[in-house]
């Protein structure tokens, strides 16, 4: 998702495929992606692509076991480190999890908010928006 966002920020229209690939010369076409895939990708298109491919690639990896913990709490079982852990290299180990941290997508950020969204949703509402924005 690096050049779609570089593209919008450089005036060129990311849904656009013609311009798109003459300005970003890239072998993979993107399929069609919202508007808030752009958004929530937007801070890593400021930076070097190299860097911002270390950047998206380190905070996935920390965001697995923020997610473990979370869906640990909300089926009312103590996160302790083997439970997490355990539960980590389950989410790890699956398809979608490689395409996450390859092509940029933003399944792990998106199950975050989900759960927060999910969890927080009646008892403190406010947390429960905070999770789904």
């Amino acid at each position: 998702m690096y050049y779609p966002v570089r593209a919008m920020l450089s005036g060129v229209n990311p849904y656009y495929t013609t311009s798109y690939l003459e300005a970003f010369p890239v072998r993979v076409v993107f399929p069609l992606y919202s508007p808030g895939v752009l958004l929530v990708n937007l801070p890593f298109g400021l930076l070097p692509c190299e860097l911002s491919a270390i950047v998206f690639f380190t905070a996935s990896v920390a965001l697995i076991p923020v997610l473990a913990i979370l869906i640990l709490s909300v089926a009312g079982l103590a996160p302790g480190l083997a439970s997490t852990v355990w539960l980590s290299v389950f989410i790890a180990a699956g398809r979608p999890l490689y395409a996450n941290l390859t092509l940029g997508q933003t399944a792990l950020p998106i199950a975050v908010g989900i759960v927060l969204a999910l969890h927080f949703a009646r008892r403190r509402p406010g947390w429960g928006g905070v999770g789904l924005a």
